[in-house]
């Protein structure tokens, strides 16, 4: 698949501190090896001036005063461009920047992991807005697109935008304690937001912490350009007498909420394992027309494998090639079929594990699976332990041995992470890597059908959750589900 750079706004009204906080995030972003480049829209001055981009004086800066409608520069080591355009309005300018293509702005650096957006708070591209004390302190972006509010002020302090109220403790802004899975205002676990409703909080983060900023960028750009997601949904779900992926919940399916975590986590690779309905997924899903799978491109595509088929949205369904062995039949098919080099993978049965809860899994084995990627750490004798800083190396994610954690092979790099809480492990909530389909097979193979047979081969790591112990519970029968959904809440 062609790698492509992953765009992220710095947003917020002129004179917030976008160019200030820009500066600081690039030595941060560059230090974990992004090549990170900038993209600034500017504005014409209100005494008509717009900006100059050439040195009055030079050659170049001659030619455009001159008439030519554009005019470009290059060298050796580096080039410019300058395109002559027409004015235009506030209003065309809001369009302007809602019609930008992603195509035509990675355009401009194919080289580059990452591009910094300055501005564009009108378009759809994932961002942080800055709201600054004496620039302003009204949010002007809102919508999905908003990952966080990066601020000097308090919660109250701020004119939020409807539905989109701040809290620093990432919680459901209801209360003055952290939420870590439940609203605290009710006695229901929260799966996607606040249990008030609504599309959740926005998180509020220190201006001065630049550091914090570029993980949310970090974990962002993970998710979206290393990551795909596995949904198991192939069980035979005896026990609860109907298909788990197909029970309504908070009217919207099982299967529904795990999509969609993934979507908010930023995946775009997003494959669902043994699903065998086929009818739309809850009203969550409208439209949802299924058809044979075709595409191209991906690491195998389901290709060889005639049961894969699309849902909502270029979802896929991948089926079994192993028959009737359980998740590891799933995970074989679905890691050979991902596009990315890790799969967040996910039961359908947990409904009640928060996207939070997965973001904080994701971030934590982006840190410690890079092969000394995490910044400020030191060579030690040549050996890569937890603490280490890529020095020139070719170190890539996943070359790092595990810590002492969980069950490590010395010498092989880490295969996977799994939830922990308290002293259960989930070895279907997990982060696995995609090339660990051929040891999957060999499990397989062996008549084991073992997922912590497999573990126990594997270099592993665990994620320690502090998570209620009642948002990992798989919903197994009638009387847990009616448990977590006594009102019914048909799709």
């Amino acid at each position: 698949m062609q790698r492509k750079p992953f765009l992220f706004a710095v947003s917020g009204v002129k004179n917030s501190g976008k160019t200030t906080l820009i500066t600081k995030l690039i030595p941060i972003l560059s230090g974990y090896g992004l090549k990170v480049a900038t993209i600034r829209h500017a504005t014409i001055r209100h005494d008509g001036h717009e900006f100059c981009p050439d040195v009055p004086g030079t050659d170049t800066c001659a030619h455009l005063q001159a008439g030519a409608c554009g005019s470009a520069v290059f060298s050796a080591t580096r080039c410019m461009v300058v395109k002559q355009q027409e004015q235009v309005s506030e209003q065309q300018v809001v369009l302007e920047q809602q019609m930008m293509s992603e195509q035509q702005l990675v355009q401009l650096f194919p080289e580059a992991d990452l591009i910094l957006l300055e501005g564009f708070k009108y378009s759809s591209y994932p961002k942080v807005e800055i709201v600054r004390r004496g620039s302003s302190r009204r949010c002007v972006c809102s919508g999905e697109s908003l990952m966080a509010v990066v601020s000097d002020l308090t919660p109250e302090e701020i004119e939020w935008a409807a539905g989109d109220r701040g809290t620093e403790c990432g919680g459901c802004g209801e209360c003055d304690r952290e939420m870590v899975d439940g609203c605290g205002e009710c006695d229901r676990e929260m799966v996607d937001g606040c249990a008030a409703g609504g599309r959740g909080v926005v998180p509020l983060l220190d201006l001065n912490d630049a550091e914090k900023i570029a993980a949310l960028i970090l974990d962002l750009w993970f998710a979206r350009t290393k990551l795909s997601m596995i949904v198991l949904a192939g069980g035979r779900s005896s026990r609860m007498g109907s298909d788990k992926a197909d029970l309504p919940y908070e009217s919207r399916t099982f299967l529904w909420h795990q999509i969609e975590k993934g979507r908010k986590l930023g995946i775009e690779d997003i494959l669902v394992s043994g699903y065998r309905g086929t009818q739309e997924l809850g009203s969550g899903m409208p439209d949802c027309g299924i058809s044979e799978y075709g595409g191209s491109g991906r690491r195998n595509s389901g290709s060889g494998n005639p049961g894969s088929r699309i849902l909502e949205n270029d979802v896929r369904v991948i089926a079994d090639r192993y028959k009737e062995c359980g998740p590891l039949g799933g995970l074989e098919a679905s890691l050979r079929s991902a596009v990315h080099d890790y799969c967040l993978v996910l039961a359908v049965d947990v409904p009640l594990v928060s996207v939070e809860e997965l973001g904080r899994m994701i971030h934590e084995f982006r840190e410690v699976s890079r092969g000394g990627m995490a910044r400020g750490q030191k060579e030690n004798g040549g050996n890569l332990t937890q603490g280490q800083k890529e020095n020139g190396g070719n170190l890539t994610y996943g070359q790092r041995e595990c810590p002492e954690d969980g069950n490590q092979k010395t010498g092989r790099p880490c295969s996977c992470m799994i939830l922990k809480h308290g002293d259960r492990r989930e070895p279907l909530i997990g982060i696995y890597r995609s090339d660990l389909a051929d040891d999957v097979e060999q499990e397989l193979l062996a008549g084991k059908g073992s997922v912590f047979a497999l573990l126990e081969k594997l270099s592993y790591q665990t994620y320690e959750s502090m998570g209620a112990e009642q948002s990992f519970q798989n919903i197994n029968n009638r009387e847990e589900y009616e448990r977590i959904n006594p009102k019914g809440g048909a799709c």
